[in-house]
């Protein structure tokens, strides 16, 4: 079978959650509040439960827990997952402790001939004492992560890493930016997150959440070593970061946006699928009123209601046409022209227009825009000097 991984297929992608047990304890840890949302499953259920999803079209699918490579049975039911020549890829999220065993590691590759196994691990910090003073697991974890993450690389194995913002690490970005450039420059890409309040997040959340206002400097410089060394950044689909927090680098958080609701079917445990689709249902987003002025509004999924409650407004800035770092284009015709816009960043798009509201554009050829209204013709409003006609 050609592996090839079919990127434009809608629907195809879903976690397959094995159960909220983990060999960590992270501060921010969604799971992990005395609540077992997800149940741990056995071979037999986990195999028949993914099956059922490939019978119905799926053919990327992401392994998750809790730590899913503490599951007893994770081989066997990983096994029979790639042996499914539906099955495009099967990527392993996991904090990577186990997987620093080589013999285990080793199992796992063994079971894999056609090499449709990627790895996304977790690591929080640029070194062992702040890292491990957020996982609290075992101490050594971080070497064991760290060591993990090189195996899968030399493997040639597709390989990400996510980081977690919290108070005890955001002033450590550029720091862990560094870090990650000299220790694994082959990496795939480092995913950035904000901690959703559930959890263990919700029982430290007088600790562990920063303000926007704080992190934006040190996400941005970090961002900018990791871009300049070639390493692939984005902001995890679910979130809750403003559009405004990035400026410059807005297409890091809409691209994943995008692919996350065009292609997640959901979280699958014991038979039920679209448990947690809606991100909104863990993570309820809101706009505050300075919202409505940002020309960014159409293509921002707003603020967590959760960090409003904890922070207010902070950091929100709203976007005008002269202060967004992008793109900016006039349509004269109403037409999008493909060649004119920047493949790389999110354009704005001008159009004169009273129909429908600003709206996120995803075109073909890999270009985002988003689309805004002159309803009125209002050219002092929108007069600028890097403005182009198309």
């Amino acid at each position: 079978m050609d592996n090839e991984r079919k990127t434009n297929d809608d629907n195809s992608m879903v976690g397959i959650n094995l159960g909220d047990y983990c060999n960590q304890n992270c501060l921010f840890c969604l799971a992990a509040d005395g609540k077992e949302t997800f149940p741990r499953l056995k071979a037999e259920e986990s195999i028949e439960m993914i099956k059922g999803y490939i019978d119905n079209g799926g053919t990327d699918l992401m392994v998750t827990g809790g730590e899913c490579t503490i599951n007893p049975d994770i081989v066997e039911i990983i096994a029979a997952t790639v042996a499914d020549d539906r099955v495009h890829s099967l990527n392993i999220m996991t904090n990577g402790v186990k997987l620093s065993d080589k013999k285990f590691y080793d199992d796992i590759s063994a079971i894999d001939p056609k090499r449709k196994i990627s790895y996304s691990f977790s690591l929080h910090g640029p070194n062992s004492d702040i890292s491990e003073s957020i996982t609290r697991g075992q101490k050594g974890d971080f070497k064991r992560t760290c060591d993990a993450i090189e195996t899968a690389i030399k493997d040639g194995r597709s390989t990400d890493i996510a980081f977690i913002i919290l108070e005890q690490n955001y002033k450590h970005l550029p720091e862990y930016a560094e870090f990650i450039t000299k220790s694994f420059p082959a990496v795939g890409g480092i995913s950035f997150g904000y901690p959703l309040l559930c959890g263990n997040a919700r029982v430290n959340k007088d600790s562990i959440y920063a303000k926007f206002s704080e992190i934006a400097p040190y996400l941005a410089k970090a961002i900018e070593i990791l871009e300049s060394a070639g390493i692939k950044t984005v902001l995890a689909a679910g979130a809750p970061v403003p559009l405004c927090v990035l400026p410059g680098v807005e297409d890091i958080s809409v691209r994943p946006l995008i692919e996350w609701h065009r292609r997640f079917l959901g979280t699958a445990t014991v038979g039920l699928l679209n448990a947690h689709k809606d991100e909104s249902s863990k993570s309820p987003k809101m706009k505050v009123e300075a919202c409505e002025k940002c020309v960014l509004n159409g293509a921002c999924e707003g603020v967590a209601t959760s960090y409003h409650e904890l922070f207010g407004a902070d950091g929100i800035d709203p976007v005008t046409i002269k202060t967004f770092k992008g793109p900016v284009i006039r349509a004269y015709d109403k037409e999008i022209s493909e060649d004119k816009l920047d493949q790389k960043r999110l354009n704005i798009v001008i159009i004169e227009d009273d129909g429908e509201d600003d709206q996120l554009t995803s075109l073909e050829n890999g270009s985002i825009a988003i689309v805004i209204r002159d309803r009125e013709g209002n050219s002092e409003r929108f007069a600028i000097t890097n403005t182009t006609g198309i």
